[in-house]
């Protein structure tokens, strides 16, 4: 069995914990921090699509935030940058950067 004062020990670090928690709550929200905006950021990151790529070759049909791409052009063209691929990262608010380049000169067609 505890002691008294091993009890009001306890009892006082448990009570203790929790007024740091609640200071720690309160100074976020004082900052602007609440649960429903981390909850908006977290839904609103999952729905932001960079825009389809066409037109071009690319290495996957990826369009979600943190996805990169290799991009070339399909035969008997180059990129504007004059590379022959390029890779590009899809960020947090829905555009590719660097920008995807365009696709020059005259397509071959083969049968």
């Amino acid at each position: 069995m505890l002691s008294r004062p091993t009890v009001c020990f306890v009892l006082c670090e448990i009570q203790c914990k929790r007024l740091k928690r609640k200071k720690f709550a309160e100074r976020r929200a004082a900052r602007g921090f609440s649960a429903a905006q981390k909850l908006h950021d977290v839904v609103h990151a999952a729905a932001v699509k960079c825009p389809t790529v066409v037109f071009r070759v690319v290495s996957s049909k990826g369009t979600a935030v943190g996805t990169a791409l290799n991009v070339s052009c399909p035969a008997g063209q180059k990129l504007t940058n004059g590379h022959n691929v390029t890779t590009t990262f899809c960020t947090r608010l829905g555009y590719w950067i660097p920008e995807i380049p365009r696709c020059v000169g005259e397509l071959l067609m083969y049968r």
